[in-house]
């Protein structure tokens, strides 16, 4: 069963929901051996696929650009159950202050400087 492509805004947010995850865990990479693993055993056969991008997510598909969600180790594939999955799960990084106490993105003073300490 074929499914029609995302439009531009859908395959944005797509790549922008993923690029945030990505970015977060401090942007690992899989191996150029493992995405090419994932594209061939996956991707290519998959019906979803449409030669260039994943029809499902809208994200663009293939083995050698960086911009392209098998080379994010923090995505997944977009299917149900998906067929490939994030090798780096841990996607919050710790942010600490001067005296070390973690600061957390809902953290009140996170981005604002203390005056007195």
């Amino acid at each position: 069963m074929d499914k029609k492509s995302p439009t531009l805004i859908e395959r944005t947010k797509s790549y922008l929901k993923e690029r945030k995850k990505w970015i977060q865990a401090d942007k690992p990479l899989r191996t150029q051996s493992k995405v090419n693993d994932i594209f061939i055993k996956y991707c290519q056969p998959c019906q979803y696929y449409n030669g260039s991008s994943c029809n499902i997510c809208g994200c663009f598909i293939n083995t050698r650009m960086v911009v392209n969600k098998l080379v994010w180790a923090t995505t997944q594939c977009p299917g149900t159950p998906p067929k490939w999955t994030e090798e780096v799960k841990e996607l919050t990084k710790k942010i600490v202050d001067k005296r070390g106490n973690k600061i957390t993105p809902s953290s009140p003073t996170q981005g604002r400087r203390r005056c007195c300490g």
